[in-house]
């Protein structure tokens, strides 16, 4: 039986608001937990007809570099910048653009540490002096790049935006949000800050049923011999896992070696499979603090913070309909939560903090304006909590954060006196529920638990 074809219309609910945001200049952020099929949506911008349906005239000015990061998070940066001229001119082959830029890779791979930036610039500009006016650099896989590469990385991507404003704009695809998997350096925070306006983060919900259907079918396609498999299997399969794809994979998988799908008890009996729990555990694995908080004291039937339930919301893990409860987005999901011990009542008290960029911080759901040196110093503080940091240490941050600071926000006088007027000034921001916990004993500082 020939393999069933990605429609491409696959995903249009996601694509389309892409590309869109994509097309008028701004970088984005696609956010999707484990295993939610995020790979596939990058591969699918990849397709020349998928381009065409969605863009039309702009299709021919348009090129997509497609970069799978996971190799590269602990490389020097030159190789990146190796692989990216690869990959370019791979785009301007399959794109079938008169442009190349195989000898600018020849050269750099002679010399990478000088030539490889350089070169990859270089050809972004005969790209762009070959017609091309929209290129997207597709950042498939990219938590652990974004997590560990060196920050020199980050300054040079900014750079290379910065010198084809009007052309360049990079697509994120990971499986947390940018703004939580790095928090240290300036550097970051210059590339971050093309991702941090309003509405560049988008959240990749569930499978439609569609799309949802669409999947199983041709995965039971693709067995040797094809699986049968009927219309009330499908939409079985699609209801358990509330349309994430691994959920729903790994239950046809399961549903092959004899589970009836069909079957009394088979919640259970599809919670306490251990491949299920596994890509249950790959979700939880991709979430924030307050967000696995949420969902198992929904599990138990309790009730969330609201800003833990509103980012389960975005995120597509959780459903709200008037006049109900809220909903676990599946019922499989939900049978592994309950399995887990109950969570213990939240401590009004305790601290979640999130690093939004730009001097932006939430602070248990609120957003808080700290200067650059509140921000680093509560970076570090929270980095090491609850261990008390010597005040030395602490010095040497406060330093070197001094040295980005806005003249207005710095504080003056000797360097322990600047350093206690940070503290104290971030004490009171963090109000009164929550400053207590930024304790001193004259040589360290700490956030007590």
């Amino acid at each position: 039986m020939p393999e069933l074809a990605i429609p491409v219309e696959y995903r249009a609910e996601v694509i389309q608001p892409i590309l869109e945001l994509l097309l008028s200049g701004e970088s984005a952020a696609l956010v999707g937990v484990g295993s939610s099929g995020k790979s596939n949506i990058a591969r699918h911008l990849k397709r020349l007809d998928v381009r065409a349906h969605y863009l039309g005239a702009e299709d021919t000015r348009t090129l997509v570099i497609f970069l799978n990061c996971k190799a590269y998070a602990q490389a020097a940066p030159h190789d990146f910048y190796l692989y990216a001229l690869d990959q370019l001119e791979q785009a301007l082959e399959d794109s079938k653009n008169h442009a190349r830029v195989n000898d600018l890779w020849n050269e750099a791979q002679a010399n990478p540490e000088r030539l490889a930036r350089r070169n990859l610039n270089r050809g972004l500009d005969r790209v762009v002096s070959a017609g091309i006016e929209h290129i997207i650099c597709l950042l498939d896989d990219g938590d652990d790049l974004l997590a560990h590469g060196s920050r020199v990385l980050f300054t040079d991507l900014r750079e290379l935006r910065d010198n084809h404003k009007n052309q360049l704009v990079y697509l994120t695809v990971t499986r947390r949000e940018p703004a939580f998997l790095r928090r240290d350096g300036k550097e970051f925070e210059d590339f971050f800050e093309l991702l941090d306006a309003s509405g560049h983060t988008i959240p990749l919900p569930p499978y439609t049923a569609s799309d949802g259907h669409h999947m199983l079918r041709r995965l039971a396609a693709r067995q040797t011999p094809p699986r049968p498999i009927s219309e009330a299997e499908i939409r079985r399969l699609h209801e358990m896992g509330g349309g994430h794809a691994g959920l729903m994979r790994t239950m046809f998988f399961t549903a092959r070696t004899g589970t009836d799908v069909l079957g009394q008890n088979i919640i259970a009996k599809m919670g306490d499979n251990a491949e299920v729990e596994a890509e249950c555990g790959k979700i939880m694995d991709s979430l924030e603090d307050i967000e696995r908080l949420a969902l198992r004291q929904l599990a138990h039937g309790k009730t969330p913070s609201p800003d833990g339930l509103r980012r389960l919301v975005r995120r597509g893990l959780v459903q709200e309909r008037v006049g109900r409860a809220p909903e676990i987005f599946s019922p499989v999901f939900e049978y592994y939560l309950q399995q887990e011990t109950p969570p213990q009542t939240e401590n009004p008290t305790s601290l979640q903090l999130e690093f939004l960029g730009g001097g932006q911080t939430r602070i248990n759901g609120q957003i808080v304006a700290l200067t650059r040196v509140e921000v680093v110093l509560l970076q570090h503080l929270w980095a090491n909590q609850p261990k008390p940091c010597p005040v030395p240490d602490l010095l040497t941050t406060m330093r070197a954060a001094e040295a980005d600071e806005a003249q207005e926000h710095r504080a003056h006088g000797p360097t322990p006196a600047r350093l206690t007027h940070y503290l104290t000034r971030l004490k009171d921001k963090l109000g009164p529920a929550i400053g207590p916990r930024l304790q001193n004993d004259g040589n360290h500082y700490w956030l007590a638990g």
